[in-house]
């Protein structure tokens, strides 16, 4: 029999080193149970710890959320050794359906209705936000950089303009602010989450971090057209970066993709 290699995906995940749990619970408080259906198994919920209380004062002062100091992060690397060329899988929530297991899935939707200030996303996605950086490795993009170049202390305030002109004219244009006293995350913890990784510091190599900013001309009804010229400026950067919109020569058609 003939058969086809395919790169497994390599799942990571940390050490739990938080408070103790208990025998069938998660580190949630939930209690789980197997339920046999006649041709499968599956794990129901069977314990809701956030059912009892009535009010967001009453959870703070009974309940503990997880954090991300619950967890050894130092194992990571030694479950990738030899594996550096497949597919790696790091985290993955669902925080609202963490939430229906603490309530109930019933009282998470009256909750959403009713009381939705009691709805907990907020420390659910605030685990998920610290978690990320210690599990997902840094993302590459293929962008431009502006003309002239910021060499010395990094502004923690960054505000500009980002224009959109058509045949000289501006078409569209908006403010944005970003730097890391917009972030969420601090500069220092971007660098340590990105050079732990041996691949990226290599002698001599160029390190760029893009910041972000919620700034969409789509959300204003502008439609780009060739010849439109993408304009993106700060005072402390110099000069504006300026991108023209060219369209492809080669026609959109549908890639095939043969199976082996």
């Amino acid at each position: 029999m003939k058969t086809n290699a395919i790169d497994p995906v390599v799942t990571v995940t940390p050490r739990y080193v938080g408070p103790p749990i208990e025998p069938g619970c998660d580190m949630y408080g939930c209690r789980r149970r197997d339920v046999n259906y006649g041709i499968g198994v599956y794990s129901e919920c069977v314990h809701h710890p956030l059912a009892q209380y009535n009010s967001i004062e009453e959870i703070e002062e009974h309940y503990s959320w997880p954090t991300a100091d619950w967890f050894d992060y130092s194992v990571i690397p030694d479950q990738i050794n030899g594996k550096e060329t497949c597919p790696i899988q790091g985290g993955g929530s669902g925080p609202f359906l963490v939430y229906a297991e603490l309530r109930g899935i019933e009282q998470a939707y009256v909750d959403l209705v009713i009381d939705p200030d009691l709805v907990g996303l907020d420390k659910l996605f605030n685990f998920c936000y610290d978690n990320y950086p210690y599990l997902a490795h840094s993302k590459l993009r293929t962008c431009s950089i502006g003309p002239e170049l910021l060499i010395g202390q990094l502004p923690s305030s960054v505000s500009g303009r980002v224009r959109i002109l058509r045949a000289g004219t501006e078409l569209w244009s908006d403010s944005f602010s970003t730097g890391e006293a917009n972030m969420s995350h601090t500069i220092a913890n971007l660098e340590h989450h990105h050079f732990k990784y041996q691949a990226f510091r290599q002698p001599g190599d160029v390190h760029c971090h893009f910041f972000g900013t919620a700034t969409l001309s789509s959300s204003a009804g502008i439609v780009a057209r060739p010849g439109d010229v993408f304009e993106i400026s700060a005072a402390p950067f110099g000069r504006p970066l300026r991108n023209p919109l060219i369209q492809a020569e080669e026609s959109d058609c549908l890639i095939a993709v043969q199976t082996l």
